[in-house]
């Protein structure tokens, strides 16, 4: 069998940085990290684990700063849910509801859907699928910025991200 010489690697840049893990890179639950690593500039830049995520997600988070605020920023954005929820009200909450929410059953009662200012980061998105019935009955969105409510209609989508204002509806 040939010998086949290695390539020089010399002319392409070395990895520098290695990921930096909190708790020596262990998981653990999003409250224990948030209670006991809270997002603060020396964690900036540093990684953690965790195992509920949403409730069940196991990932990775990482903590950032936005030149104002501190924060914990989950790398996976994309989960999604069902819900049989038909009334009342519903709270989306970072880091604890999961981003993407489709409601299944025709609507028995009114649905408000407030977004949570716990938690966040800059960015942090939440969509709701809307069944294709809503009765006579309707969806609003609460706590958007200034005060304004937005209302999803009957098999659409609504997204509401939060920036450095508030919560936006579009």
């Amino acid at each position: 069998m040939p010998y086949f010489q290695p390539p020089d690697l010399s002319n392409y840049p070395t990895k520098a940085e290695v990921p930096n893990f909190i708790n020596g890179g262990a998981f653990q639950t999003v409250a224990n990290l948030l209670a006991n690593f809270p997002a603060a500039s020396q964690y900036r830049g540093m990684y953690a684990r965790v195992s509920d995520l949403w409730g069940n997600v196991s990932t990775v988070m990482i903590c950032e700063f936005d030149g104002t605020t501190y924060y914990w920023r989950p790398q996976r954005t994309d989960y999604s849910v069902t819900s049989a929820q038909t009334s009342g009200a519903i709270s989306l909450v970072p880091l604890v509801t999961p981003p993407i929410t489709t409601m299944q059953a025709t609507l028995l009662g009114n649905v408000t859907v407030t977004p949570s200012n716990t938690n966040v980061w800059p960015g942090c998105t939440f969509k709701l699928f809307a069944p294709s019935n809503l009765g006579v009955f309707s969806i609003t969105f609460t706590g958007l910025i200034g005060g304004l409510t937005s209302t999803l209609l009957g098999g659409s989508t609504k997204e509401i991200t939060y920036t450095s204002a508030g919560w936006r509806a579009s």
